[in-house]
């Protein structure tokens, strides 16, 4: 869906993770543009980050594919640009 995976590989993105709520995607604008995260489990220690592009996309795969109304919406906004540029900032891939 164009979603790049990261890998909570510090001890500050771990614990990150830990405040997504799991199996949910949310947004989050960064640099006047909105980005989606979903953390699939924080335990997996991966996450999934995004543009409008890549979330349009899983969201019509997730409806051709009937997965659950409530994954593939977004659950939650947040405004933490700090935040975010620890996972745009890494090259994601696993």
């Amino acid at each position: 869906a164009g979603f790049r995976t990261h890998t909570a590989d510090t001890s500050q993105r771990l614990a990150y993770l830990y405040t997504l709520p799991a199996k949910k995607v949310v947004s989050n604008e960064y640099q006047g543009q909105v980005l989606y995260l979903v953390c699939t489990d924080p335990e997996s220690k991966q996450c999934f980050l995004g543009d409008e592009g890549a979330y349009k996309r899983y969201q019509q795969m997730a409806i051709q594919q009937s997965i659950s109304e409530d994954m593939h919406k977004v659950s939650e906004k947040r405004s933490d640009p700090e935040a975010l540029q620890m996972w745009v900032n890494s090259q994601g891939g696993g």
